[in-house]
């Protein structure tokens, strides 16, 4: 057979199909038919000087025909050959048949042949003539040749193979560029009788076994017309052949099974002739008549034919509702009873229709043999035309049936609106179908979803081979992966077909970047295909493989195999299996796919080994170098830097190429996203908090170069960094607020050594950007400016040269202001670090009034609205030094003091008493800046306001226990909770204790009725709540503020003595305000004696303190001068505690 072109698939085949079945036929015909009968009669088959031969053919019938048959000469007028064919013949004169029923059989089969061959038995009335009696045992096959005409009118040859065991000799006919074979041995032991047109080529092959008995006969035309003819219908042919070529080529989901083409109702003659009915041309209408024609180039080409029945069903309203419609009343029923007298079926129609079904049953071979009772169909793709529903739905099956046997009829009555009428399609508008689908699609199609598991299972049962099931079972694989690939294996093992086993592994051998073959599986193909065998099937697998590790991986595997186990393939030896595994390594490493982390450390070890550092300079590298992600660079870097590759001077270079090719290829500022927005329930935190994600990339270079020891690759990271090209100066300076200066401090405090120049280039472009946007500062910027100026060698001089000036501006904030001054504190500290003025003495005046007015900035303008705040701009300006800052900060929290409310104190100013003590405490120069008139101020303003007066009686005098001797539940629960009462539990509940227990309860409340309040619940059954009264919880709350008040106290200091100094005589009014004697209990001894002299509130104590000064809090010395009067300091917006 001739071997069919590639088609390019297409991308949708519906329509293109379509299109070529619509092409219009020249002849309407096909040129060859087949069928087997199972329901033959008996031919009864007498032969002139043997008598009757029965069939089956026994082969001693076989022999007779033979000694009384002759050779037939290859061609008319030719001598017999026996080299052309082992075929014997008897002319036809010979032979009768007896039995009169094989005349009407052979009469009917006339009639088959016509119509499938488009000839109009009716009109052309052709004469079948017996004409051989042909045996062919096994022998030479028969030559292609045109069947020749003996006489006029001759146009087509039929040919009725008898029942006879026998195998091969399949019949192929030839015409127009259609072929087709009919294998009659399949079903030999039935009769099947074949027709073709005397133009087409016709070739038998030889039988294998056995003995084929057929009669042949000439159809011959009887009218004066000129006999059919056959013609090629190439442009049809052409047009059907490429489309259905194409869609076997396609493959996808999208791609149909099937497709359904619906066909005529029946066979109806063409009409537009004048022409008598008897002499008009003997053909049928095209659509049916193409069936043939396409069932002779699919099974050409690898396709199936079946036909199948469409039924559409239908529901909905009639569209002609009756006389009589509209009516009311009492009359309605007669109305109703007038309209279904009236009633005609054959007005009936649908007016609106509610629901579509559309089912494929009877799904048939062009046999007639049952396929399946059902088939599921796409309505999307698979059905020709698109419209094919609405096209079985538009009636034309009121040519075959009535509406009484087709619509069933069902009527209800609607009150007030009239009638209806119901109407159902049953059994449906049916219309026939054929089914083409290519024979991959087989078990899809026949099987519907249970296709691929029963080919699965038919394909690991299958002993003969089977390349069809085998190659269907494979395009599925995708669907299974881990059953499908080995399933098909283990079948070329079975077939011991190594090309087969090949085509399997060669594309489909990875799934998910594994294998998905194991190691027996593998072994066992070497054990029959051989080593190289495998080998060779595996290599397209190699290059087919994801990931470069993969293919290195399996080399090794089957490497492995052969040499712990070299029986598997005793006619391979070791070199062989080297040779191999060195070629296909140096084609893996030769043509690397894109490197993945997983693929680093196999590359490396691989190619090291092959050949040293050779190949891996040479071959490997360059590679490595165009394609790999800047992360995998790095990770080639580190492994070739563990290797052991020598000289170290190769090893150095090499990572210093793929650190430099990796930082070359880094996009180190990637586009930042707008921040989220906020809202008043969520928190994040502010930009200055938020670390830019670029300054990561720059900071795991920086590790990288450091531990991989590449200096000048650290160069290029700074060199990258200072990049602000095109950029605004906005962005510029965030780009060294949140990169730059970052990344200079995180070189500085990194281990070892940093290159000078780069770092200094880096600084020049850093400050000047940082200092350009004074309002955007920041205290850490501040900070990382005079890190990286000391980067650079820059001391003090510098940072008043460069920095200070800008900072000093107005416009930059009070925090790093402050930061500043604590950066030039320390640098002037280090700076006199050994010599004889440390410390804050040490200070110059012209330097301690430079930091002096950058605290005062800082103080004017710091936010000073909760605890933190207050606490840290305290002790910030403690330590640089700067008294006057420390107390200009209590005076503004003091002056706000007098208007705070309980919720303030708690909040903000209370939290305040320890941690500013303590400061104080340990910070010598902190004495004289008011810390205790601000600790005596809050602490009054609290007795004030939160204490109060202490009540007058107690909350245990408000109840009476003493005569509630009852023991019930209920009763115990409210003793339970009147003799502990408690703010944190103000409320009871006695929840359906009923009526009499709520009465109960209420009658021993009366005598502490002061107490508590009672609530009835008038629920099923009744409850009661008790809430302590207002009166009660007084005392309670009382009672719980003198708590907190000492716990305040004892935070300040567990020393009475110290409580004192603070205090000075308002002392004694705290403790009568909390009603105790003392708040430390273990303090007895150092409890300060009445009438003792206190110290004046500003002024300086006497207690000793650290380095020659006096404390703060010792008592003062006897003095006749009276206090100083106290200003009234306006209030600050900025120390408003606002906790709203």
């Amino acid at each position: 057979m001739a071997q069919q072109k590639p088609v390019s698939p297409l991308n949708d085949i519906r329509p293109t199909l379509e299109r070529a079945l619509a092409t219009r036929l020249d002849f309407v015909g096909a040129y060859s038919f087949s069928k087997t009968y199972t329901d033959t009669p008996n031919p009864s088959l007498k032969i002139d000087g043997l008598g009757t031969v029965g069939v089956p053919l026994s082969t001693r019938d076989a022999k007779a025909i033979k000694s009384k048959a002759k050779l037939p000469a290859s061609g008319k007028g030719a001598k017999a050959d026996k080299s052309v064919r082992s075929t014997w013949e008897l002319d036809a004169k010979l032979v009768e048949f007896p039995n009169p029923e094989w005349a009407n059989f052979m009469q009917k089969r006339v009639e088959d042949a016509c119509r499938e061959l488009g000839v109009k038995y009716s009109a052309s009335s052709p004469r079948c003539e017996p004409h051989k009696l042909i045996l062919s045992e096994p022998g030479a096959p028969f030559i292609p040749h045109l069947d020749d005409e003996d006489e006029d009118g001759v146009f087509a040859a039929i040919m009725v193979v008898l029942p006879s065991e026998y195998t091969s000799g399949e019949s192929h006919l030839s015409y127009g560029g259609v072929d087709v074979t009919y294998d009659c041995s399949q079903t030999s032991l039935n009769t099947t009788v074949i027709a073709w047109y005397t133009d087409a080529e016709h070739e038998v092959n030889p039988i294998e076994s056995g003995y084929r008995l057929a009669l042949s006969f000439k159809l011959i035309h009887n009218t004066n017309s000129p006999p059919p003819a056959l013609s090629a219908n190439s442009d049809f042919v052409e047009k059907v052949k490429e489309a259905l070529l194409s869609w076997k080529e396609m493959s996808g989901p999208q791609v149909p099974k099937k497709m359904l083409y619906l066909l005529g109702q029946q066979i109806e003659y063409d009409d537009d002739s004048d022409e008598d009915e008897d002499e008009k041309p003997s053909q049928p209408k095209k659509p049916d008549a193409k069936v043939s024609l396409i069932r002779q180039i699919g099974e050409e080409i690898g396709f199936s034919l079946g036909t199948a029945t469409v039924v559409c069903c239908l529901s909905g309203f009639s569209a002609n509702h009756g006389r009589n419609y509209y009516g009311g009343g009492r009359n309605r029923w007669a109305q109703h009873m007038n309209f279904m007298n009236g009633y005609n079926d054959d007005d009936v129609g649908f007016g609106e229709i509610e629901e579509r079904e559309m089912k494929i049953q009877g799904f048939v071979d062009l046999n007639g043999k049952t396929i399946s009772k059902s088939l599921e169909v796409d309505e999307d793709i698979e059905l020709i035309p698109k419209n094919l529903p609405r096209i079985v739905e538009s009636g034309y099956h009121t040519k075959q049936e009535s509406h009484s046997g087709f619509l069933k009829r069902c009527e209800f009555n609607v009150p007030h609106t009239g009638i209806f009428i119901l109407l159902t399609s049953t059994p449906g508008y049916r219309r026939t179908v054929l089914v083409i689908w290519p024979n991959k699609n087989t078990y899809d199609v026949v099987y519907t979803g249970e296709g691929l598991k029963i080919a699965r299972d038919t394909l690991d049962k299958a002993v003969e081979s089977s390349t069809e099931l085998a190659k269907y079972v494979l395009s599925r694989v995708a669907e299974s992966p881990e059953t499908i690939l080995p399933s098909f294996c283990r079948a070329a093992l079975r077939w011991n077909d190594c090309a087969l086993w090949s085509s399997g592994v060669g594309t489909h051998f990875w799934h998910n970047n594994s294998p998905l073959l194991s190691n027996d599986d593998i072994e066992g193909a070497i054990k029959v295909f051989g080593f190289q065998g495998v080998g060779k099937g595996l290599e397209p697998s190699l290059a087919a493989s994801p990931t470069n590790k993969g293919s290195l991986e399996l080399i090794g595997r089957l490497e492995e195999m052969m040499n712990t186990n070299p029986g598997l393939d005793e006619d391979c030896n070791t070199e062989t299996v080297v040779s191999w595994a060195r070629q296909q390594r140096e084609s893996v490493l030769g043509d690397l796919k894109k490197l993945t982390d997983d693929d680093v450390e196999i590359v490396i070890q691989t190619s090291i080994s092959h050949d040293g550092g050779k190949f891996l300079r040479t071959c490997v590298m360059p590679q490595l170098l165009k394609q790999a992600e800047p992360d995998v660079l790095v990770k080639l870097a580190s492994e070739i830097r563990k290797s052991v590759i020598k000289p170290a001077k190769v090893k150095t270079e090499l990572v210093s190429k793929l650190v430099i090719a990796a930082i070359t290829a880094s996009n180190f500022f990637q586009p930042i996203p707008p921040p989220q927005p906020t809202y008043y329930w969520t928190h994040r935190a502010n930009d200055s908090e938020q670390k830019d994600p670029n300054l990561e990339s720059f900071q795991k270079f920086v590790q990288t170069c450091r531990s991989l020891e590449c200096t000048n690759a650290l160069a290029l990271v700074l060199e990258k960094a200072k990049s602000t090209t095109g950029m605004e100066p906005t962005d510029a300076f965030k780009r060294a607020k949140n990169v730059m200066l970052p990344l200079l401090d995180y070189v500085r405090e990194g281990p070892g050594t940093f290159p000078k120049k780069p770092v200094k280039e880096l600084v020049e472009v850093a400050l000047p950007l940082a200092l350009s946007q004074p309002k955007e500062m920041d205290a850490p910027t501040v900070r990382s400016m005079v890190n990286a100026l000391g980067m650079t060698g820059g001391g003090i001089d510098s940072v008043q040269k460069s920095i200070l000036p800008k900072v000093l501006s107005s416009d930059v904030p009070p925090d790093p202001q402050l930061a500043l001054a604590e950066e030039i504190v320390k640098l002037d500290i280090a700076s006199r670090e050994g010599t004889e003025k440390e410390g804050l003495e040490g200070i110059s005046a012209g330097l301690r009034s430079t930091i002096a007015s950058l605290a005062s900035n800082f103080t004017k303008t710091v936010k000073l609205a909760t605890t933190a705040n207050i606490t840290s701009a305290f002790e910030r300006c403690g330590k640089v030094g700067v008294t006057e800052a420390c107390s200009a900060i209590v005076q503004r929290v003091l002056s706000s003091t007098a208007q705070a409310n309980d919720a303030q104190l708690q909040a903000n100013l209370i939290p305040l008493l320890s941690p500013l003590y303590t400061i104080s405490q340990s910070n010598a120069h902190l004495g004289n800046v008011g810390v205790d008139n601000l600790l005596k101020s809050i602490i009054q303003r609290w007795v004030e306001i939160t204490l109060g007066q202490k009540p007058t009686y107690t909350a245990s005098s408000l109840v009476s226990l003493t005569r509630w001797t009852c023991t019930c539940a209920e009763c115990q629960k409210v003793k339970v909770f009147l003799a502990k009462p408690s703010l944190a539990s103000p409320s009871l509940s006695l929840r359906a204790i009923g009526a009499p227990a709520r009465r109960h309860v209420e009658g021993n409340l009366i005598s502490s009725h002061e107490a508590v309040k009672t609530t009835q619940d008038y629920g099923r059954p009744q409850g009661l709540t008790i809430d302590l009264s207002d009166k009660m919880k007084t005392p309670l709350r009382w009672e719980k503020n003198r708590t907190a008040g000492i716990a305040m106290l004892t935070g300040i200091s567990t020393n009475e003595q110290d409580l004192y100094n603070i205090l000075g005589e308002y002392y004694a009014t705290v403790l009568k305000a909390l009603d105790v004697p003392r708040v430390n209990k273990n303090a007895v001894a150092s409890t300060p004696q009445p009438g003792k002299p206190q110290p004046a509130v500003g002024s300086t104590p006497v207690s000793a303190r650290a380095s020659g000064s006096q404390p703060m809090h010792a008592k003062p010395q006897p003095t006749e001068e009276r206090p100083a009067k106290k200003r009234k300091v306006a209030p600050n917006e900025a120390d408003v505690i606002d906790l709203t």
